[in-house]
C-alpha cells in the first residue's frame, strides 16, 4: 500500500478516535473537516482516495450527505504507522 499523507493519517485518526467503524457510526464530510481543521474540499478529495485504497468506506446517508467510516484495512494500516513512529 502507498504512503498516507499527513492530512489523511489525521482523518483516519479522526475517525478511530471517534468509533466511526460501521455504517451506522460515521461522520459527514463536514463534521470530519471541523474535527481535523482541513477544509471541507481537502476532506472530499481525500476520503475519494481513502475509499479506493479500502481503508476508508461510505456509511448511510445523513439528510443529502454521504457519511464515511474507518474499515478494519484501515485501522490495522493506522496502528502499522503508529508502531513504525513508535
Amino acid at each position: 500500500m502507498e504512503k498516507l499523507s499527513r492530512s489523511e493519517i489525521l482523518i483516519l485518526e479522526s475517525l478511530i478516535k471517534n468509533k466511526c467503524n460501521n455504517e451506522v457510526r460515521a461522520f459527514t464530510i463536514r463534521r470530519i473537516s471541523l474535527e481535523t481543521k482541513l477544509s471541507y474540499f481537502t476532506v472530499r478529495n481525500l476520503l475519494k482516495g481513502l475509499v479506493y485504497l479500502g481503508v476508508c468506506d461510505k456509511g448511510l446517508s445523513s439528510k443529502n450527505a454521504y457519511t464515511y467510516f474507518v474499515t478494519e484495512k484501515g485501522i490495522s494500516e493506522y496502528k502499522k504507522l503508529c508502531k513504525e513512529v513508535f
